[in-house]
């Protein structure tokens, strides 16, 4: 049995009771039968389906792909689109709010299940990404050693806090995009170091007080 919330956003109402009842044999929760945009918006702050299966016309002032694109940036909720619309305009908007998949009016039940099937699949994947993305970040960000991400040309593309103090800048924006050649004593040190696409590693005497000014200098003071 499975666990996943879904929530309906259809405006015909016999037909979203019997997608409900396909949902539920499918082994889904149903957290939500609704027939506006405006409503699931609302409800999903509430409940938090794990997917939303979406007709694009609803009753309302919002249609199915605004509505989706509103719960994807608050709620990062995504959406099965299951509508007659199969004109070239509406394929281009839905794919602007990038829904998890898009099934055409009428439908068989295989198909629903299997769109079903991979999109929370891939759903759950892309949590596992997030998660494993936000560990190496905190990881990164505290580390006490100072590192620095940058380009072939010795640009600055990411720091973590520890750099940050080393080159006296009060923010990350201030220091992206800044040449390390800039640096009294990082110019001399890399000058002649070809970047391959690899870590490189070498070692010199550090001055501080060579940069107490060049992360200030970055951000304009």
């Amino acid at each position: 049995m499975s666990n996943y919330r879904i929530m309906i956003v259809e405006d015909e109402r016999l037909g979203a009771m019997d997608l409900e009842d396909r949902l539920k044999q499918f082994g889904y929760d149903v957290v939500g039968n609704l027939s506006s945009g405006e409503d699931a918006i609302a409800l999903c702050g509430q409940v938090w389906p794990d997917m939303l299966v979406m007709d694009i016309q609803l009753q309302g002032k919002l249609d199915g792909i605004e509505a989706a694109g509103q719960i994807k940036a608050l709620y990062d909720i995504p959406a099965i689109f299951l509508t007659a619309f199969a004109d070239q305009k509406t394929i281009l908007r839905a794919k602007l709010v990038e829904p998890a998949g898009y099934i055409l009016k009428p439908f068989d039940e295989l198909q629903l299940q299997t769109t079903l099937e991979i999109a929370l699949y891939r759903l759950e994947i892309e949590k596992k990404l997030k998660a494993s993305e936000a560990r190496f970040r905190s990881v990164f960000w505290q580390s006490p050693v100072g590192i620095a991400l940058i380009d072939k040309d010795w640009r600055l593309l990411d720091a973590n806090s520890a750099c940050l103090k080393i080159f006296h800048a009060e923010n990350l924006e201030n220091l992206i995009g800044m040449s390390l050649l800039a640096d009294p004593n990082f110019g001399i040190a890399v000058a002649d170091i070809r970047l391959p696409r690899e870590t490189v590693e070498f070692e010199f005497d550090y001055d501080f007080g060579k940069v107490s000014t060049l992360g200030q200098q970055a951000s304009g003071v």
